[in-house]
């Protein structure tokens, strides 16, 4: 009877902890309490179902087979063991959370599992006897002494773990939570110590079973708190990032209204001071220029806004193509020197083991990326300051790919570490709160060169500190094209010796470096009176150079005085050149006149100067060079399309003034019209503007290429737009027009376009329907 009520409670206990575990173990790998409570449950499990084997074969088994039961009560025994090492690990992570377990408690803790699994394995001999024993009595005064010896340990274990962690953790909620579950485990296991004077697992198991409840009640209340702390902070988190994005939103709007505003007011007022002035031509041609510095602003500020929607967008895409990365950067160099010197800073630019000049990249995008950086950098900067430029090849593991290093450095008012980790992104200045209203810009800049110098693949950072400047560096991979051979020019300069002057010793590094790989022997100094000194000792130990590199810009000599010296100890024979970033074309007479061969342009690349030193040590042809004649479209007929008054009237008088004829159409019917009606071979060449009311450009388009008639097809057709991005230009080629000009419309660019135009008419047959740029 007892034991079938034993036997009942068992499968009671054991349908209770399978429910409860297949609730826990499914979040076992979720969280780290699930799994440690879930070996818990399955030391609870085998000890139920021990338990429940025990008391079925009890009674039910005689002689010898009783081992069997005695065995399985052994068993028990050292799952108990395992129960109450898996309640240590569990109270552990209780305490520590996922921090980790101190690795001391750990082996404590393991330590004192292997004591009590020990002292249950010795215990397990002591039942054998049991059925020798007829009264029980060596049994229980033996193998039951193991058992109470072994929980007393647990027991012991579990109550100073109890307290020690109370006494540890900070938290006092989690004190009392920890304490209070402490007490509740601890009552099985002191309970399974009066098993010796009340025999009966069960009921201490059922105990057991209820404890466990309790614990998986609180394990799914504590992750409902979890999970509303997480949830709490995301909230947090996305309202704060919805704040920052508010705030950012406001300080653009605001930016934006003053940055436009300012060279409205301008363009505004210079018209007004022009149109009253109109008989004084220095103050009509100073209003005029700054209303183009206006103007250009106003477009720049355009541009940024219309690149960060094509990123946003996904609609920017690269086009890679061949390109001369000398040109790129004397380029920019030109870009920049008007207002390097309008702002009265010093420039420098300097090339350290560009080996591999030509690459495949976009070059608009990167001229676009240093002109940004360059631009912060004039901005940002005092009168008096300097700007740094600096272009390194590194090495590279592939010989197709060059890998190189862009620095642009200033001395300007720097950016503050705060600031620092958010320039990137859009709307940010980088610049402190009382200097925002005296700086131009939309903050939008630098998010641009971001996302241009990602898209490339590359890496971009910058280290400042405030009051000191700043330095940007951008790391960029390139393809290759087939290297040029130069294996002949380096022959005829191997071995010649040169000199470098420049008071910059990264220069006088860059070039020597440079004159090095040539082949020549190259030495430098950073003073014009000392390199004055080392070409009369040359001349005198008749072992001349063979080559002067000079700077203009030292703070002893000037370049062109360093050259007159020379000139006049080592003759009329030897080449010297002037090194200079800014435009020399004021200085080239009186350089000239001081014995000066040629100007080298800063930044100094290596093929630049090979062909330079290689060019003066040859015969230079006395023919003068061809003049560039002026462009002319004098006797071509364009039929202008466009409904803005204003916009007709300028590209009127642009093309006029060129000697066009320009016949008007006000919207696309119009054109079509005129078109149509006009004998063949009329026209020339048609400049479409595409959003007109009653009939756009590309239906315009369409509807003159489908005419029946030879010059339907090849009268070039040049889109004139506002439509600026990629997608528009593609669209103006897929409805057979064979160009696209973005407006506002640059005049050189314009009649450049037309003059491309007109030449491959005159020199292609009639063309299909549509074009290539």
């Amino acid at each position: 009877m007892l034991g079938a009520m034993y036997f009942q409670m068992g499968a009671f206990n054991l349908v209770l902890s399978l429910i409860v575990f297949s609730k826990v173990f499914a979040d076992r790998n979720q969280f780290r309490d699930c799994r440690l409570f879930s070996q818990l449950l399955i030391a609870v499990i085998a000890v139920n179902l021990l338990d429940t084997a025990g008391w079925m074969l009890d009674g039910k088994l005689t002689g010898s087979l009783s081992l069997i039961t005695n065995l399985v009560d052994g068993l028990n025994l050292m799952v108990s063991a395992a129960v109450c090492w898996c309640w240590v690990q569990y109270v552990q992570y209780l305490a520590y959370d996922d921090a980790g377990v101190p690795g001391k408690k750990n082996l404590l803790s393991t330590a004192f599992f292997l004591i009590t699994a020990a002292a249950m394995f010795v215990a397990i001999p002591t039942r054998l006897f049991y059925y020798i024993d007829a009264n029980g009595l060596y049994c229980r005064s033996t193998g039951y002494a193991f058992v109470v010896i072994s929980n007393l340990v647990q027991l012991c274990y579990s109550i100073v773990l109890c307290f020690v962690v109370r006494r540890r953790v900070k938290d006092v909620s989690k004190r009392r939570e920890l304490f209070m579950i402490g007490l509740i485990i601890l009552l099985p296991i002191a309970g399974t110590m009066l098993q010796a004077v009340v025999y009966g697992y069960s009921m201490i198991w059922t105990a057991m079973t209820i404890v466990i409840l309790i614990v998986f009640i609180h394990i799914q209340n504590k992750r409902r708190e979890r999970e509303a702390v997480e949830q709490h902070k995301q909230l947090q988190l996305a309202l704060q990032q919805a704040q920052y994005a508010s705030k950012a939103k406001t300080d653009f709007l605001s930016n934006m209204s003053h940055d436009i505003r300012t060279p409205m007011n301008a363009i505004i007022g210079f018209t007004a001071i022009a149109t009253s002035h109109m008989d004084e031509k220095e103050v009509l041609q100073d209003s005029l220029a700054k209303i183009m510095t206006s103007s250009n602003h106003l477009l720049n500020l355009i541009n940024d806004v219309l690149d960060m929607s094509r990123i946003e967008s996904g609609k920017m895409h690269l086009q890679s193509a061949p390109c001369h990365l000398p040109a790129v950067m004397h380029e920019l160099v030109d870009m920049v020197q008007s207002q390097i010197m309008a702002n009265q800073l010093e420039l420098f630019v300097d090339t350290f083991h560009v080996r591999d000049e030509q690459i495949l990249t976009d070059s608009m995008k990167l001229n676009q990326i240093f002109l940004n950086l360059i631009g912060n950098a004039i901005k940002f900067n005092k009168p008096g300051g300097v700007v740094s430029i600096r272009i390194e090849q590194k090495p590279s593991t592939s010989p197709d790919i060059g890998s190189y290093v862009f620095t642009v450095k200033d001395t300007g008012c720097g950016i503050s570490p705060e600031d620092a980790a958010h320039i990137f992104e859009p709307f940010e200045r980088g610049v402190q709160d009382n200097e925002k209203d005296s700086v131009e810009g939309t903050g939008l800049g630098l998010a641009i060169v971001k996302n241009i110098v990602d898209m490339m693949g590359g890496t971009i950072s910058v280290s400042s500190e405030l009051g000191k400047g700043s330095e940007f560096r951008v790391g960029l991979s390139f393809g290759l094209p087939t290297k040029e051979q130069t294996e002949n020019q380096n022959e005829k300069l191997c071995g010649l010796r040169a000199l470098v002057v420049d008071d910059d010793y990264d220069t006088c590094d860059s070039v020597t470096t440079m004159l090095t790989e040539i082949g020549m022997n190259a030495e430098w100094t950073l003073t014009g009176k000392e390199a004055v000194l080392k070409a009369k000792k040359a001349s005198e130990l008749m072992r001349g150079y063979a080559a002067y590199i000079i700077d203009w810009l030292m703070p002893d000599m000037n370049g062109i005085e360093v050259a007159r010296r020379i000139r006049h100890v080592i003759g009329a024979e030897t080449p010297i050149f002037i090194l200079t970033a800014y435009d020399y074309s004021d200085l080239e007479k009186e350089a000239r006149e001081a014995g000066v061969t040629a100007f080298c342009r800063k930044p100094m690349f290596m093929s630049e100067l090979r062909q330079t030193l290689y060019d003066s040590m040859r015969p230079v042809s006395e023919e003068p060079k061809p003049e560039a004649t002026d462009i002319s479209f004098r006797g071509k007929r364009i039929l202008l399309t466009e409904d803005h008054p204003l916009n007709r009237e300028i590209a009127v008088r642009l093309l006029t003034d060129k000697g066009a004829q320009v016949e008007e159409a006000e919207d696309g019917q119009i054109a079509v019209e005129k078109f149509k009606l006009s004998r063949l071979g009329y026209y020339d060449l048609i400049l479409m503007d595409i959003r007109m009311p009653n009939l756009n450009g590309y239906e315009a388009a369409d509807a003159i290429r489908a005419l029946n008639r030879a010059d339907a097809q090849t009268v070039p057709i040049i889109a004139m737009t506002a439509n600026a991005f990629d997608e528009d230009k593609k669209m103006a080629l897929a409805h057979g027009m064979n160009a696209h000009l973005s407006k506002p419309i640059e005049p050189q660019k314009l009649f450049g376009t037309l003059a491309r135009s007109f030449q491959k008419k005159e020199a292609s047959s009639p063309r299909p329907k549509g074009g290539t740029l």
